[in-house]
């Protein structure tokens, strides 16, 4: 049995590089249900999969075990979705105990951004992740709320799982380690292993006992879900006396780009060292006071924030310069008062539109009640002579003029994007993230706004490691240009 870590610095080809290692196995005759690909993320095994079946002219199905660790417990016990714990059960359990619950866990919220409810859920599935005394977990979290109430939700959630005969994703890894058959490998891949906790860690000893050949990548320099569970210092620990290959050839960092990632891996106390080299273009990187000084009117670009909320201020000024934009939160081109709009204007164009679609139109008039179109079925066509026959509403009047009642930043929004010549229509090309959540992206563009919450900052000033590690995420994902935003605030991450 042999183990090779593999440590990829961003951008160097560690998909790719696991792939080749596929591929020599398929070459060596190895049946695809013999090698697991192993990730901590969805988009990861997806991507993976992807691009293998691409690669070798294989379908999904061939590939059974490239899963993430919930994915194959899941599969491995034998469970249906039925069985499983759902946002509106822990509504339930909330509302029991007087709490707002959302049931969301997203990885790119951080924990004090979370409302009551939903850091309970987050801390008794913690614990256990991380083989932990739920007292513990409490103490060194932190919560503004008491120990008194979070015990009384363990033993809530506990017995109403019993009684409805639920599970939870982490009950569904610890039966699988405790209980679930496990399947057997020639070779196991386990990618993006910096982000395992050290319940997924003992899963993937469990694997590797009888596996011929063990790959496990990552890179300690981009571990930034200590909080959510993230064990680090294994990995860490096990990519010193492992075995080990460090990708070393960049293929999206360019030098300038690169030059500043290097001095923040060097602020990082504990991690393994890695020299890897830039791609032959030279790159941009410039501070800014503002980001109003950064020209956006052209180009794919990536907004990075640390936390969540400070993405409602960056979307207000990307609507005031009519620019088409995405987050997790906001879509500029999936408003209904924007398919309303175009859909006004294809009929006063001469084309035909679905009823549907025209009901939505009267939506933002003042006709809405009166419910002209009743008589047609939604997926019906309609021109804009029987449109206007039966609502009134006259032909010659242009969107914002026809649909009074869009509201008034919706009205100015786009007409402000028409002005600037900017497409509403497709994926809008500026995409505001947190960083967590672009882990594992990139764009030619990126700029990195450097303010941080207060709560985040008095954690940076325990723990400067994991505050730079994020960081370096963030610098990280440029291709070509990377524009840092001097702080706004007394809380900031110093670039």
């Amino acid at each position: 049995m042999t183990t090779l870590i593999i440590l990829g610095p961003p951008g160097t080809g560690k998909t790719t590089t696991l792939l080749d290692l596929v591929d020599k196995c398929l070459v060596d005759k190895v049946n695809p249900n013999r090698i697991g690909f192993i990730s901590f993320t969805k988009k990861s095994v997806e991507e993976a999969k992807t691009r293998a079946c691409e690669r070798f002219n294989k379908k999904a199905d061939d590939f059974v075990y490239f899963r993430t660790i919930h994915s194959l417990a899941f599969r491995q016990l034998g469970m249906s979705p039925s069985e499983v714990l759902q946002r509106n059960h822990y509504r339930e359990i909330g509302n029991s105990l007087g709490l707002s619950v959302t049931g969301y866990q997203q990885t790119d919220k951080d924990f004090y951004e979370m409302n009551k409810g939903d850091q309970m859920i987050f801390m008794e599935s913690l614990a256990r992740m991380c083989c932990e005394d739920y007292r513990y977990t409490y103490d060194r979290m932190n919560p503004d709320f008491s120990w008194q109430e979070f015990d009384l939700f363990i033993r809530a959630i506990k017995r109403y799982k019993e009684v409805k005969l639920l599970w939870d994703f982490t009950d569904m890894l610890q039966r699988f380690h405790d209980n679930g058959v496990k399947p057997e490998f020639d070779s196991i891949f386990v990618d993006e292993a910096q982000d395992l906790c050290r319940l997924q860690w003992k899963i993937i000893d469990q694997l590797t006992i009888k596996t011929k050949h063990t790959y496990i990548a990552g890179d300690d320099d981009q571990a930034i879900f200590r909080w959510s569970g993230a064990d680090i210092e294994h990995f860490i620990n096990i990519s010193n006396k492992t075995n080990k290959k460090i990708l070393t050839k960049g293929f999206r960092l360019p030098r300038k780009v690169h030059d500043i990632s290097l001095l923040l891996s060097r602020r990082i106390n504990n991690r393994v060292v890695k020299d890897f080299r830039p791609t032959t273009q030279v790159g941009k990187v410039e501070f800014t006071s503002r980001i109003d000084a950064i020209d956006m009117t052209k180009g794919e670009w990536l907004i990075l924030v640390r936390n969540s909320y400070f993405e409602k201020d960056i979307i207000k000024y990307l609507r005031s310069c009519g620019f088409s934009y995405e987050s997790r939160w906001d879509n500029s081109n999936n408003a209904e008062s924007l398919k309303a709009a175009l859909n006004w204007e294809k009929l006063r164009k001469g084309q035909t539109i679905l009823v549907k679609d025209a009901k939505i139109i009267i939506s933002f008039t003042s006709l809405k009640s009166k419910k002209p179109l009743k008589d047609l079925q939604d997926d019906d066509e309609i021109t804009i002579e029987k449109f206007v026959k039966k609502t009134d509403i006259k032909q010659n009047k242009i969107w914002h003029e026809a649909l009074d009642e869009i509201s008034y930043e919706d009205r100015g929004y786009y007409l402000m994007a028409r002005k600037q010549g900017e497409s509403l229509v497709g994926k809008p090309r500026i995409k505001v993230s947190t960083i967590h959540g672009a882990k594992g992206g990139e764009c030619n563009n990126v700029v990195v706004i450097t303010d941080i919450s207060a709560k985040t900052y008095k954690g940076m000033m325990r723990n400067p490691d994991d505050e730079t590690r994020v960081f370096y995420v963030a610098v990280t994902r440029a291709k070509e240009n990377l524009y840092i935003v001097q702080p706004q605030t007394n809380s900031f991450f110093n670039i």
